[in-house]
């Protein structure tokens, strides 16, 4: 007999996440000029690192300022807690969904396949939560 046992999913850890700040201090103290334009192109265009050591000149539209990315995704890349560069990509999602952004959009932004590979950053930004009304606090409680 062969009996067809599930195997528990395996716990996803969030992404570690820079502030805004921390991101402008990370390029604003890079003194090397072909660094600084590196992690400012992985930041804006939300690029995995694999992407940025491929990316060749033809694929930047300056007109129309996009980066075209091809075969972005080969794996999936994890991390612990400490910052890396992915961290920039993991900071552009955030920071698109704080401001806004439909998640549909940061999808197609990062190549994901699956909404629900986007759908991370939901858990990660706090924007809104001072927005937020505990039920709590509308009951009438003497």
């Amino acid at each position: 007999m062969i009996y067809m046992v599930d195997r528990p999913r395996k716990e996803r850890s969030l992404p570690e996440v820079l502030s805004e700040e921390e991101v402008a201090s990370i390029i604003n103290v890079t003194i090397n000029l072909k660094h600084k334009a590196i992690l400012m192109t992985i930041y804006s265009g939300g690029l995995r690192i694999s992407e940025a050591v491929n990316l060749k000149i033809k694929d930047i539209d300056s007109k129309r300022m996009q980066i075209r990315i091809e075969q972005g995704k080969g794996r999936k890349d994890r991390y612990k807690k400490h910052v890396t560069v992915h961290t920039l990509r993991h900071s552009f999602a955030t920071h698109l969904l704080e401001a806004g952004t439909d998640l549909r959009y940061i999808q197609n932004l990062l190549g994901h396949e699956s909404i629900k590979t986007t759908e991370i950053y939901t858990h990660v930004t706090t924007k809104g939560f001072d927005q937020i009304k505990n039920p709590l606090d509308r009951l009438k409680i003497y």
